[in-house]
Formats: C-alpha cells, structure tokens, sequence
C-alpha cells in the first residue's frame, strides 16, 4: 500500500503538469496589496514568471511554469523537460490564451537543456536550467527573478507566502487563462513527512500547507515570499494525490540548489 501511495504521488506530480498551464522588481512590492487571494494577479505585477510550452516530436504535450534568471537563462525543473524534445518559453505573459504585445517567445530545443548532473528521472536533484540562445528583452515586464541567498539558511517556516500559476485550482474543472495566485503557509518538512510514505519529503523539499481559502493549485507553479519585493523560494515538485485539500504540497526548495544555478549563469 505504501509503494502504491508512493507511485502514485510521483506520478500525480507529472501528469498534472498537464495544466493548460514579469516589471523591475520593485513593481512586485506591491505584491500584497494589488493581488487578490486565490484570483487574477495585477498583470505583469511578477515578470520574472514565464510559461513553458513542451513539446515532444513538434507536438504541445502541455505546460509548465519558470522563472527568468538572466536574459537567456530560465529556471523551471527538470521533471518539466522529462521526454520533451523541446520547449518554447514564453515571457511577458498574462492571459496565456492570447498573444499579447509584451509577450516574448522562445523556442528552445533539448539540446539547450541543462538539466542538473544527479537529476534521478524522478524527484530528486530537480530542477534544470534553459539556455536561450536569443536572449530575452528584459524590461518592465520581463524581468530576471531573485532567488534566495546560497548560504540562506531560512526556512520560511510559518511564514505566508504566494503561489503563483495558470493551473486550474482545487474543485475546478478547468485552468486559467491568467495568471492567479493563492495564499499559503509554509510548513516544516517534519510536519510534510507525516503525510506521505518515509523518504518522499527531501531535505531539498519546503512544503506549504492548503491555502487560507482551502483551495490549491492542481499543477505546476511558482512558490515566492515577500522581502521588500517578491523572492522565489521554490518550484512544484508534487501535488498530493487527486489534488487533495488538506495535505500538504511540495516545492522545490532553491536555495538548496543556488550554488549549481549560479555555477550555470
């Protein structure tokens, strides 16, 4: 039961990747007032966010979330690129369902995939870096992200912090067209763990628990906290299983990996 509840959870985190699934930074210091709970997001009010677009053999197989780290280098994980053979990157987006002007695109294919060395094909070691070889136009709405200190030793435990995604939310049948967010608290993974088989939660894992209003985001996203301006503290790495309420998801945590990042810019 145990090893059913483990597979299930790994591949509940990949397929609901399946979503139909960025100003100067000071701009998202308006991060707390111009958002609304678990709706829409001021647009462009987190330009660092871009939406990535896999493809395998010229076919859109769905979508996944990401963060610009400088000009022609995007951060997303390295799950997302799992089978793709490439990616188109979307920066400058709201509303995903049309092609607005400040949108900048990318097409980026898996020969300029930097996927982490100890990436095991499944959680571990997970997160990767795209290489953009015509680098984006970085102004008011494409922006590079701010990640935490290498040396950051925070947790952020029982701290508020936003998710930020296009996947649909908890009780929808749909996803969203813009780009929402959702409130959560950030947990100890000792509190995570007791949720789900030995082993799952990393230490390179930081979990959140359901949002205020109770509603989750059921695919890939951003995880960002507040400090003067919004810092990305993690990526989704997994999702409980069918998108249950009330169990803790789990992110990514960067600054278990911003000195492999940094070695990559």
């Amino acid at each position: 039961m145990k090893l059913f509840l483990l597979a299930l959870c790994i591949s509940t985190a990949y397929s609901l990747n399946n979503v139909e699934n960025p100003v100067d930074i000071s701009s998202a210091s308006k991060f707390l007032q111009e958002i609304d709970p678990f709706n829409e997001v001021a647009p462009h009010s987190f330009p660092f966010t871009v939406m990535i677009q896999i493809h395998q053999n010229n076919v859109w197989v769905n979508n996944c979330a990401g963060v610009i780290l400088r000009s022609n280098r995007v951060l997303t994980t390295a799950q997302c690129l799992r089978n793709a053979t490439a990616v188109t990157v979307i920066a400058g987006v709201h509303n995903r369902d049309r092609v607005e002007p400040n949108q900048q695109r990318r097409n980026v294919p898996a020969s300029s995939f930097n996927i982490h060395p100890h990436y095991d094909n499944n959680r571990l070691n997970n997160v990767a870096i795209l290489n953009v070889a015509t680098p984006f136009t970085l102004n008011t709405v494409v922006a590079q992200a701010i990640l935490p200190n290498s040396v950051d030793e925070e947790t952020f435990e029982g701290q508020t912090a936003r998710t930020l995604s296009w996947a649909r939310i908890s009780g929808e049948t749909l996803s969203s067209s813009v780009l929402r967010s959702l409130t959560n608290t950030v947990i100890s993974n000792t509190e995570c763990e007791r949720f789900f088989v030995p082993g799952f939660v990393f230490h390179s894992t930081i979990c959140v628990a359901s949002s205020t209003q109770n509603r989750n985001f059921c695919g890939t996203s951003v995880l960002t906290a507040e400090r003067g301006g919004s810092i990305v503290i993690g990526l989704s790495d997994f999702v409980p299983p069918g998108c249950e309420v009330g169990r803790p998801f789990g992110f990514v945590r960067l600054s278990s990996f911003v000195t492999w990042i940094n070695s990559q810019l």
